[in-house]
């Protein structure tokens, strides 16, 4: 049925129940048009689309008296809740679409998130050859300037006791002054090991007295600097083992995430096809409901005398005789007017 034919479907139903009546209009139609009103917006959803305006369906029932108008609302509501089961039965196709754009949709956001994983990864291995880099070059600069660094000065041992030399005591005695070598041998036998050469009174010597360059014995020096040597080798030990752990850490992590982000991504799929399977059978529950209650509804009219409804006025009216009012009103065609006047002419 085409969208045309539905609109006519629609407003045909509509008028031939109107047409069923022909009093004319009091002061409670305005009445009538909330209830039509709260019908067309509540119930309907889909006729706004196959009817012009509200007016159309208010101009159709302009001459009818507030009870009767009830009662037409009361039986448009059962065909037009069947007119929107109908309609509704194209709705699927419209959600597997939306369906198929949501997933669509989710793809998308996987693959930008495995993009931006694995451009945070290509990042990780930069910084980490970046550092593996830097260390290379801090280790040539450390081997670079122990190379370049004068071992600890050794007195020559062909020199005279008497030699004189300017030293400064760098226990804070002050300085600098002469002092005889034998002296010197003295104070270090004492225990004062850190002297600082400014230069030498004697030529011999030359510039073998470098600025900052350590005085002692030929053994001490050596087992001070290998002392040296083994406690910025176990420094360098540790910070490898330090790092090696960081590393293993980070990749343990990696991994994990990782894991439970493939885990998900396998169990999502299951999840989605169960919430489908409950949201399909939601929905056929909730159309059996509704045919349901359309079935009780066309029962219960049907189950109704004729002119039900104007019975109902009459004896709200006050007359008892209600077989006999059915009689009238079938002579008038549910004319309750005429009906009315022929009850109060008999009393």
């Amino acid at each position: 049925m085409s969208q045309e034919e539905e609109r006519i479907y629609v407003k045909t139903i509509l008028q031939n129940d109107v047409r069923r009546f022909s009093l004319k209009t009091n002061s409670r139609l305005e009445e009538f048009h909330k209830i039509i009103r709260e019908i067309y917006q509540i119930n309907t959803p889909y006729l706004i689309e196959y009817l012009d305006n509200e007016n159309d369906l208010i101009t159709l029932t302009n001459q009818l008296e507030f009870e009767e108008a009830v009662h037409v609302a009361k039986v448009l509501q059962p065909k037009i809740i069947r007119f929107n089961l109908k309609l509704k039965e194209k709705e699927p196709e419209v959600e597997q679409e939306e369906e198929e754009e949501n997933e669509k949709q989710i793809e998308k956001e996987k693959e930008k998130e495995k993009n931006i994983e694995k451009n945070n990864e290509l990042e990780q291995k930069k910084e980490k050859e970046q550092e593996q880099e830097q260390e290379k070059e801090q280790e040539k600069e450390k081997q670079l300037l122990k190379k370049n660094t004068m071992p600890p000065f050794k007195l020559p041992k062909n020199l005279l006791p008497n030699i004189k030399i300017d030293i400064i005591d760098e226990r804070g005695g002050g300085g600098p002054v002469t002092m005889d070598w034998a002296v010197v041998m003295e104070t270090k036998k004492q225990g004062n090991t850190q002297f600082t050469p400014i230069f030498s009174t004697n030529p011999e010597l030359g510039t073998s007295f470098a600025l900052n360059q350590q005085i002692g014995y030929s053994d001490q020096s050596q087992s001070q600097s290998q002392q040296e040597e083994q406690k910025e080798q176990e420094e360098q030990e540790e910070q490898k083992e330090q790092k090696e752990q960081k590393e293993q850490k980070e990749q343990k992590e990696q991994k994990e995430q990782k894991e439970q982000k493939e885990q998900k991504e396998q169990e999502e799929p299951k999840e989605k096809e169960k919430e489908k399977v409950e949201q399909k059978e939601q929905k056929e529950q909730e159309e059996e409901k509704e045919k349901e209650e359309e079935k009780e509804k066309e029962l219960e009219q049907q189950d109704l005398p004729k002119y039900s409804n104007e019975l109902i006025l009459i004896a709200q009216m006050g007359f008892e005789d209600l077989e006999k009012a059915a009689i009238l009103l079938e002579k008038y065609n549910g004319n309750v007017q005429k009906a009315v006047l022929g009850l109060s002419s008999e009393n």
